[in-house]
């Protein structure tokens, strides 16, 4: 009877994993019939089929792995990603290593989160044999595709500092020669990634080279224009005006603060003699130089003056720091403003000059008139 029992045992349950293995397998393909654009939030329900494998097997190695395997070789993109996240459910880190950077190669939507998920586990993984084996193997697949910024990513955080190097300087140097465009090389873009790669003296080498470049372009264009003035060559120079502001970028990230001061000057020069006195206040403002900054808008106030627009003469005025000026400016344009029947141009004036209730009154009457002629109550309403 006791026997008996025992092989009653024994087929319940044997049953019953027959059972489980059916369930497992069963939720197992639905991931694999999934859709591609569903891998990420589908990702999170990968540890219930986890949850359930891991209730109904003491020893969950041999299903885990036919599921990976399952995942690995099915040709949605987004098992790639199934097998990383179940791969690492039950610690088998090298493989979904491998999985995460799998889905990453594929091209599939939002996967720079299993980037973040691939240099979170080459971080924080005990270095086995396994698991090296994995980083050098992810390493070297994206060296082989020219992704230098993404092998050097993975060797950093793998803690294979020099090797990372090594590689981020190959992607500096595609950036140099634009290998992947065909176009001239781009010493600019290249000092920004040699600086974001922390390679300072070969930022410093191309920033000498990009200064050289733009300054070089730049001077050319002044000096044509200094003895010229045509409008052509006005256009030439606002554009290599504002190629200078990749020299200034490059300059102050590298720290040449001389040669910045320099350039920033020359930027300021290059609008001041164009005419574009309020381009050059700008920028004398943004890069701290405030007192030239004011000249340039003390100028702009008396041309605006003199030009009778008022308007612009209030707002130079105001960048002065000239307040009680620039009402009595915003008030002749309010004048100017009713002369010519434009009553929401003085409700502006008005408003700006902070005469909020003379402000309200033209805007109700150009609501209310809107179209209509108001040549008979301008006298009367201004001197409300």
């Amino acid at each position: 009877m006791k026997k008996q029992l025992e092989i009653l045992a024994i087929e319940d349950k044997e049953h019953h994993l027959k059972d489980a293995k059916k369930e497992v397998y069963e939720m197992a393909n639905k991931f694999l019939n999934g859709g591609t654009q569903y891998a990420l939030h589908r990702g999170c329900e990968i540890s219930g089929l986890a949850w359930l494998i891991k209730k109904n097997f003491k020893d969950p190695s041999e299903i885990v792995n036919n599921i990976i395997s399952r995942f690995e070789s099915s040709l949605n993109i987004a098992e790639k990603y199934y097998a990383a996240k179940l791969a690492e459910e039950f610690g088998i880190i090298d493989k979904a290593i491998i999985n995460y950077d799998k889905y990453v190669f594929e091209g599939v939507l939002s996967s720079w989160s299993s980037v973040r998920e691939s240099r979170r586990l080459i971080k924080s993984s005990k270095k086995t044999e396994e698991v090296l084996k994995a980083i050098n193997s992810v390493i070297s697949s994206r060296e082989s595709m020219k992704d230098y910024e993404l092998a050097g990513i993975y060797a950093e955080e793998g803690g294979q500092i020099e090797r990372a190097k090594e590689l981020y300087s190959k992607e500096v140097d595609r950036y140099e020669r634009f290998e992947w465009s065909g176009k001239e090389g781009n010493c600019f873009e290249a000092a920004l990634r040699a600086n974001e790669f922390g390679l300072v003296e070969r930022a410093k080498q191309l920033a000498k080279k990009t200064i050289e470049l733009f300054e070089g372009r730049f001077n050319e264009a002044y000096q044509i224009v200094k003895s010229s003035n045509e409008t052509n060559d006005l256009r030439e120079l606002d554009k290599k005006t504002q190629d200078l502001d990749k020299a200034i970028r490059v300059s102050e990230f590298c720290g040449i603060k001389n040669k910045n001061k320099e350039l920033k000057d020359k930027k300021i020069k290059s609008y001041e003699l164009t005419s574009n006195l309020d381009r050059a206040a700008y920028y004398a403002k943004k890069f701290g130089q405030n007192n030239r900054a004011k000249g340039f808008y003390e100028r702009l106030v008396n041309i605006c003056e003199s030009k009778g627009d008022f308007k612009f003469a209030a707002k130079y005025a105001k960048e002065c720091g000239h307040i009680d000026k620039a009402k009595k400016f915003y008030k002749k344009e309010i004048i100017k403003c009713l002369s010519n029947e434009n009553f929401l141009g003085a409700c502006n004036a008005a408003n700006e000059a902070g005469m909020r209730k003379r402000a309200e009154l033209y805007h109700k009457i150009y609501i209310k008139n809107k179209g209509k002629n108001f040549c008979r109550i301008y006298n009367s309403l201004y001197q409300k």
